[in-house]
């Protein structure tokens, strides 16, 4: 047996460990798996780059046809717990950062055994062992987030931080306890580990990608932006740096670019749902209505759970004037969930456009008996009872609206106009101060007191308020009090 292939059965069957000071052995599996020749060892590591080849091009089976051998021998590999081979080798499978983290692991383990056989000295033959050491314990520390242990997110930060202290150059221990960081919440120190994974292996896109993950978390989008870019040059093909960056673009409001991302996303991809999905609600904010309906049709056609993609298709079908569509697509929501609110609400929405006003508040009312707190039926509905003079129950709806969203000024805006019908005054300037209050830019609301101030007499204030309204934006009411002589 040669010394390479001996070290390799030794590292991979998690045997090997070398003596640090400082560095104690505890936490180390009691039990170890069944060692591994090399030719296992490359045979794993050709199966999991066929795996993320798979993945990439958005297969739901990674791998088909797989000698049942090598399954088991990764299994084995990654489960010093003795856990059920195959459930953890689909466990693998199903974790693309988990597979890559395990291929990228079985990758540098080869690279060392091979080195440390022709190491020219004693001091690099150590310091290749402290590298085989901190590979094991890198997988030890993921075999312990498969097997789902107590405390496994702490105790696999713990070997990773022995892995970074036996290998301080390796990036894959600073990547894995960033990802650990990232997932927990840390994300300060989730970018400091993704900093030093990338300035380690600035080829590897998984740090750049997750980098932007946590810039995007941290509502860095520009940087996040930066990072998929990157991340996109390095490998064009590789779906997660483009669908990233589409989204990030969607938080930026940088709806063109975000649709030709996700366009890209599904080119490589063509049935990823939630890439037609996405262009679809981008093709909404760039109103083109009927190219966001196709998406949405996409994604009913592959989904075999809908309803979210019928809610959407049924809002772009509205915004084009196709209400017949949309009334169909919410009835077709309906049948799948006969109390979904969403759905209740855009009827009432194509009531409302086609101007019948009794189906449009019977509408509201469904929605609010399916979800109490729709707070967007409740203030459609106020207003609808406000277009009939029904204006206690619309008084009603808008104070029900305010103890939902006590911080929302257009609450106070809509109850304010109704107190406003009923000469309610000193009430009413008192909802619209509030209102400004909570949103000084909305012009509408310094309109609306505006027109109260006048009815009380205030000149002052009216002409004041319709300044303020003019500087928002909105100078209607200015020019008219000027033409009349009111203002100056």
């Amino acid at each position: 047996m040669t010394n390479a292939r001996f070290i390799a059965m030794l590292i991979l069957s998690g045997i090997l460990t070398v003596a640090v000071p400082g560095l104690a052995k505890e936490g180390l599996p009691d039990k170890s798996p069944p060692p591994l020749s090399v030719e296992q060892v490359r045979q794993i590591h050709h199966d999991l780059l066929q795996a993320a080849q798979g993945m990439k091009a958005g297969e739901d089976t990674a791998i088909r046809g797989l000698d049942q051998r090598d399954r088991t021998a990764l299994a084995a590999a990654a489960n010093p717990q003795n856990l059920n081979a195959a459930a953890i080798w689909k466990q693998i499978l199903s974790d693309r950062p988990m597979m890559d983290s395990f291929r990228v692991n079985v990758d540098r383990e080869m690279e060392l055994a091979s080195r440390l056989a022709a190491a020219p000295t004693p001091s690099e033959h150590n310091r290749l062992l402290f590298g085989l050491s901190a590979v094991v314990q890198e997988r030890e520390a993921l075999s312990t987030l498969l097997a789902a242990l107590p405390d496994a997110v702490e105790t696999a930060v713990e070997k990773l931080d022995r892995a970074i202290t036996l290998d301080p150059d390796y990036a894959g221990p600073w990547f894995n306890r960033g990802r650990l960081y990232g997932l927990t919440g840390r994300l300060t120190q989730a970018l400091d580990d993704y900093d030093r994974a990338v300035t380690l292996a600035p080829e590897d896109i998984r740090a750049l990608i997750n980098r932007g993950i946590v810039y995007r978390r941290m509502g860095r989008l520009q940087d996040a932006v930066d990072d998929y870019d990157r991340a996109a040059r390095i490998d064009p093909s590789d779906t997660r740096a483009l669908q990233n960056r589409a989204n990030a673009y969607s938080d930026m409001d940088r709806w063109a670019e975000a649709a030709d991302d996700y366009g890209r996303v599904i080119a490589l991809a063509p049935n990823r749902t939630e890439a037609h999905y996405a262009r679809g609600v981008a093709l909404l904010r760039l109103g083109q209505h009927q190219e966001a309906a196709s998406e949405f049709s996409r994604v009913i056609r592959l989904n075999p759970d809908p309803i979210a993609a019928y809610l959407k298709r049924a809002e772009a079908w509205g915004l084009s004037g196709d209400y017949d569509r949309a009334m169909a697509d919410f009835r077709q929501v309906l049948v799948r969930d006969p109390d979904n609110a969403a759905a209740y609400f855009g009827q009432g929405l194509v009531y409302r456009e086609t101007g019948d006003l009794d189906r449009e508040i019977q509408s509201y009312t469904r929605a609010l008996a399916a979800d109490p707190n729709y707070l967007n039926a409740l203030v459609n509905r106020g207003g609808a009872y406000a277009q009939q003079n029904r204006f206690d129950e619309a008084l009603a709806d808008f104070d029900r609206a305010i103890r939902i969203a006590p911080e929302d000024g257009w609450g106070y805006l809509n109850r304010g106009r109704i107190r406003l019908e009923q000469q309610r005054l000193e009430e009413a300037v008192a909802d619209f101060t509030r209102a400004i209050k909570l949103d000084p830019d909305n012009p509408m609301a310094y309109v609306s007191r505006g027109n109260t101030y006048y009815l009380m007499g205030n000149r002052d204030g009216v002409c004041a308020d319709v300044r303020k309204a003019c500087n928002l934006g909105d100078c209607t009411n200015l020019e008219l009090a000027r033409k009349n002589g009111y203002c100056k």
